[in-house]
């Protein structure tokens, strides 16, 4: 099993944070994101680890990783990053990370553990930590919806929270074939225009061809994600050392 961690943003809504360095460079508790998740993948004895790699990639130095670079950073979205890992996806069942996160190995655990061709996990204690981001929650989050352990819905502008069962961590386990479904949406229903897509709208459209099926496990570990400057101090705030 390989890893596979997106890391080629600039993370422009942190402004001065990232002037220098890429966001998941930020530091806290000793150490920057991007060696949490490496740390979080060797406890769990996987060692083929890739970093999507972009804006300042000279300044990503970290012994026992491949970097490979999107030199479409600034003119893509994430899936675009998740595309330039194409000859380990289509034949190497690999954990796929988002760089901004803060979370455990047990995680990594987790997903492995899972059966399905697309498995990703579900952040059980959502509500607590939207209350610490946002006056209103629902005007940030959108519907993630589950049922027999299936993503049914995800990705739309809600304003029931009852629309909302978790929330998707960024965090996500593919093998061959389930990339090969994936790629056959991408060319079916993007036609290849993939630049501005993000990987939650993209499931959004897989998962309303019945044939396409995104596995769930819910989980409460400590989860964090960092899109700003006010959850860059929420982290270093609330993460347990």
């Amino acid at each position: 099993m390989k890893a596979v961690i997106l890391a080629a943003g600039k993370g422009s809504r942190l402004k001065s944070l990232t002037s220098k360095n890429p966001k998941c460079l930020l530091k806290f508790k000793g150490k920057t994101l991007l060696e949490n998740i490496i740390e979080n993948f060797l406890k769990n004895n996987i060692d083929e680890i890739n970093v999507v790699v972009g804006y300042k990639a000279n300044k990503i130095k970290y012994p026992n990783i491949e970097k490979i670079h999107n030199s479409n950073w600034n003119k893509s979205n994430i899936l675009k990053s998740l595309l330039c890992c194409n000859k380990i996806l289509k034949k190497k069942t690999a954990i796929i990370s988002y760089a901004d996160i803060y979370y455990t190995p047990n995680e990594i655990k987790n997903l492995k553990k899972m059966k399905g061709d697309i498995c990703i996990l579900s952040n059980n204690n959502w509500k607590k930590l939207w209350k610490k981001r946002f006056k209103n929650p629902l005007s940030d989050l959108e519907s993630f919806k589950i049922k027999k352990n299936k993503l049914i819905d995800i990705g739309r502008k809600v304003d029931n929270i009852n629309d909302i069962h978790g929330q998707y961590m960024g965090l996500m386990k593919i093998n061959p074939n389930g990339w090969k479904k994936i790629l056959r949406h991408i060319k079916a229903y993007y036609k290849n225009h993939i630049n501005d897509l993000d990987i939650t709208n993209f499931l959004k459209t897989f998962i309303k061809n019945k044939k396409n099926s995104v596995y769930v496990k819910k989980t409460n570990s400590e989860w964090y994600e960092i899109d700003n400057q006010k959850d860059y101090k929420i982290v270093r705030k609330y993460v347990k050392k």
